[in-house]
């Protein structure tokens, strides 16, 4: 009997999405399946011509059981539904698995050609929806009404829709929405010591042996203004007993006259460590999220999950975020840390000096929590897919 095929599409790997690649390629090799990993590239470098490379994907080059199909050059005009039947025509996968559903027909010909019925495809369906304009908490109504259209025209193409959102799943009650844990580490990637990253160990050291009296805030990944990086940067200019570790590749949309301004005089003092590259070594940044005793993250208008509160709950740190959406919802009901109003920085900074009071409250919670992302857990989930198909 031959191995049943898995079509794993991911015209985007920026940020998470490799590792979804990764792990959910690994769930499907160990479900005895043949792997097909349609790759392109990190849109939120711009690199619209060049494939990205992925340490999380690079795994798999070996792999007589993988396929990997460059995906940078998408044609012209092509939907990704049009795409995913070609390729379907052509691959013969038993199931595709789209990462991430939400980007899915995002194009402008895609959103027109979507008042059309979908082509009825063979093979079983897949998408997981993991980005945060689909379903906002948002007061806007007509924003809602228009996304609320946008996500059912992207639904009608899969067999199974999963989610991040446990809450969200609860209310739409539907055979084939399902919930499936975060995705946040992968579970079979092994990386040796970057020797590249081995300079930035002393950096930090130094860093802290300057800094031994002052509160840590760590700002992990990119994107500066989504993820409220203007809040810590204020909050250590008002108060001197705090200093800045932040780590991760920027983006243009980053680049503020003003917040530079502010880093560089902060960074003159000794108060902000600015590492401006992507840490690829688990050891270090297990050594990065250990220098502090909790991760404020005070994003604004982001309404679904976090890949950097799980690996805060991973490392067992309580967090502050805003009182909304689903990083909210899941700090309140597990009293994982503390909430604060959204977007206002008065509160969040009284939330913050709570929180140095009481972050080892929280400790057992936060494992308690964590725990429910183990491998098994996300794998279990993603055997419906399976199931779905008998």
């Amino acid at each position: 009997m031959s191995s049943k095929r898995i079509l794993i599409y991911s015209p985007n790997i920026g940020g998470h999405r490799q590792v979804y690649c990764n792990v959910i390629a690994n769930w499907a090799l160990e479900s005895n399946m043949k792997v097909l990993l349609y790759i392109g590239n990190d849109w939120c470098n711009g690199e619209n011509g060049s494939s990205q490379s992925s340490p999380y994907i690079d795994i798999y080059k070996n792999n007589d059981d993988v396929s990997i199909i460059d995906g940078v050059q998408k044609p012209f005009l092509m939907s990704d539904s049009e795409l995913l039947l070609n390729l379907e025509s052509k691959l013969h996968p038993d199931f595709i698995f789209a990462i991430s559903g939400d980007e899915f027909n995002h194009s402008l010909p895609a959103i027109v050609k979507s008042f059309l019925k979908p082509k009825k495809h063979i093979s079983n369906w897949a998408g997981i929806f993991i980005s945060c304009y689909c379903y906002p908490d948002s007061d806007n109504w007509l924003k809602k009404r228009i996304l609320k259209f946008a996500l059912k025209q992207k639904l009608k193409h899969f067999d199974v829709k999963y989610w991040l959102d446990e809450y969200f799943v609860k209310k739409k009650h539907g055979k084939n929405s399902l919930w499936v844990p975060d995705i946040s580490k992968s579970f079979n990637f092994k990386r040796i010591e970057d020797t590249s990253e081995l300079k930035l160990y002393s950096v930090i050291d130094n860093f802290m042996e300057k800094n031994k009296f002052k509160e840590v805030l760590l700002f992990f990944g990119r994107d500066f203004n989504r993820k409220g990086f203007g809040f810590l940067v204020e909050l250590a200019l008002d108060d001197d007993q705090f200093v800045i570790l932040r780590t991760g590749d920027s983006v243009e949309s980053d680049e503020n006259r003003e917040l530079m301004d502010k880093m560089d005089a902060l960074e003159k003092e000794g108060r902000l460590l600015n590492i401006n590259q992507f840490i690829k070594s688990p050891a270090l940044v297990e050594k990065i999220f250990n220098t502090t005793n909790f991760i404020p993250l005070p994003y604004r208008n982001h309404y679904s999950s976090s890949g950097v509160m799980l690996q805060a709950m991973e490392f067992k740190k309580p967090v502050i975020v805003p009182d909304v959406g689903l990083m909210g919802k899941r700090v309140i009901d597990n009293n994982v840390g503390l909430t604060y109003k959204h977007k206002d920085y008065s509160d969040f900074k009284e939330s913050v000096y709570m929180m140095q009071k009481s972050y080892n409250e929280y400790i057992n919670n936060v494992i308690c929590f964590y725990n429910q992302f183990s491998k098994e857990n996300i794998f279990s989930h993603l055997d419906i897919m399976l199931n779905n198909n008998d």
